[in-house]
């Protein structure tokens, strides 16, 4: 859907440098509420333009693309790492358009982080793409290895998820479930890696489970709805849906598919 959106909203424009230099209309009034628009207002903070920019990962837009083109060319690292984690609700094509020059960036947190966004749309990316990201998943690895936080170690198992290491990925999942079992992500990282392995009985024991411990989650809930269709259990498919959807009762897409 994402997907769809950007690459909908992006028909016709110029390349990325050209829309990251476009000044707007005189008459253009823009709502200063957007996060698009604080992101590239100079006259805020750097606090509050980190946080637009980050925001931007949860609602991608062509005015959200442009705020991110023109943060990451900014000199200012801050910024520019936001704009790359606010990257994460594009499309791979143009994710990879606007991050795959930090690659080799000087700035070690600014190419992990590229690298790192990159990796969460590994499989959709053309294969001498992923030969290029591949030079730099071995040093990822070693950044995340050294460091002794569970969002290093979250972050490390889905890199392993994602380029196909699913058994050091399950190692990993494992440890944070019991390190930090309060993290709806873990669980579902967790019965996603088991989901690849096609152990749909242990998708469903480690959901089921999680959701004991995480009794208010809709995105276990969720995850769980989805499993139960894949055994074809409907009854309990819906129910979960239903649950999911009480349980986030903002979020449209749920009650979509609960209708």
């Amino acid at each position: 859907m994402k997907t769809k959106l950007i690459t909908v909203l992006m028909a016709g424009l110029l390349s990325l440098s050209a829309i990251a230099g476009d000044k707007p209309p005189s008459n253009y009034r823009p709502n200063e509420n957007d996060p698009a628009y604080v992101a590239q207002d100079k006259t805020q903070t750097i606090q509050k333009r980190v946080a637009a920019l980050e925001s931007l990962r949860s609602t991608p837009s062509q005015n959200g693309l442009i705020a991110i083109a023109r943060a990451l060319k900014e000199d200012n690292s801050s910024i520019q790492e936001a704009a790359i984690i606010g990257s994460y609700g594009l499309s791979a094509e143009y994710r990879w358009k606007l991050l795959s020059p930090f690659l080799e960036d000087k700035n070690p947190t600014l190419r992990e982080a590229a690298a790192y966004s990159l990796i969460k749309v590994y499989q959709q990316l053309a294969y001498s793409m992923k030969i290029e990201l591949d030079k730099q998943i071995p040093k990822l690895e070693q950044h995340y290895l050294s460091q002794q936080d569970s969002f290093s170690r979250f972050k490390l198992a889905e890199v392993y998820r994602l380029t196909g290491e699913t058994e050091k990925a399950i190692a990993q999942y494992q440890m944070l479930v019991d390190k930090i079992p309060q993290n709806q992500a873990v669980w579902v990282g967790l019965s996603e890696s088991y989901r690849i392995k096609r152990q749909d009985k242990k998708v469903l024991e480690v959901l089921e489970q999680g959701i004991k411990l995480n009794q208010n989650s809709s995105q276990l809930y969720y995850a769980k709805s989805l499993a139960e269709v894949r055994q074809d259990n409907k009854a309990q498919a819906l129910s979960d849906i239903r649950s999911a959807s009480i349980l986030a009762e903002t979020n449209s897409y749920y009650w979509y598919l609960y209708a």
